[in-house]
């Protein structure tokens, strides 16, 4: 199957999180900090992807970020769902953090569905900010007011991340437990 934003969001998501169990799964205080891969697995995981789709590029200056966020039941650690999401620019890590906020309280409110956020982050990340992340929708969940765009903001399309092809693959499997995570080599195309 080619890589499409439909066929994407259906594979990088932890398929037993649905809309009927979200209030124990994604809507749980402690599910984001349960399913997060630990510090050192996500840097390792920055630097080898850094070497390999940005050679020359500093991996500081980038998150190991997925797609379809941990908070709105994407795979943590799925290679479909990982990217490097630069921390600088107008549309960068900082700002998708904000999205992926904002969509988790409109979803655990009943505002939004399950799918309908992650299909909606999954297809493309910028314009569902531009009219998700409002004052509006700030104010009703409590947000800061700043995430919101101004009036006159000339904020153009999403950086670019080394290829237009999507998430970068690395292929891993984390498993919970005392012992570190080896981080594998990245295939290199």
């Amino acid at each position: 199957l080619p890589l499409t934003a439909a066929n994407l969001c259906n594979r990088a998501v932890d398929p037993a999180i649905t809309q009927r169990d979200i209030a124990s799964t994604v809507c749980d205080p402690g599910y984001l900090s349960a399913r997060t891969p630990r510090p050192s697995w996500t840097a390792a995981a920055r630097r080898r992807l850094a070497s390999a789709r940005l050679p020359g590029e500093s991996a500081e200056n980038y998150a190991l970020d997925q797609l379809v966020p941990i908070s709105l039941g994407g795979a943590a650690s799925d290679a479909r769902n990982l990217w490097l999401q630069s921390w600088t620019g107008p549309w960068n890590a900082s700002r998708k953090d904000a999205l992926e906020t904002v969509l988790h309280r409109m979803v655990c409110n009943g505002e939004l569905t399950l799918d309908s956020a992650r299909h909606a982050i999954a297809s493309d990340w910028i314009e569902t900010y531009r009219r998700v992340v409002t004052p509006q929708n700030l104010a009703r969940h409590q947000l800061p007011q700043r995430w919101a765009l101004k009036n006159g903001d000339q904020i153009g399309p999403s950086i670019q991340t080394g290829n237009d092809q999507g998430p970068v693959i690395l292929q891993t499997n984390i498993e919970r437990g005392g012992g570190a995570y080896e981080v594998p080599a990245i295939p290199v195309e």
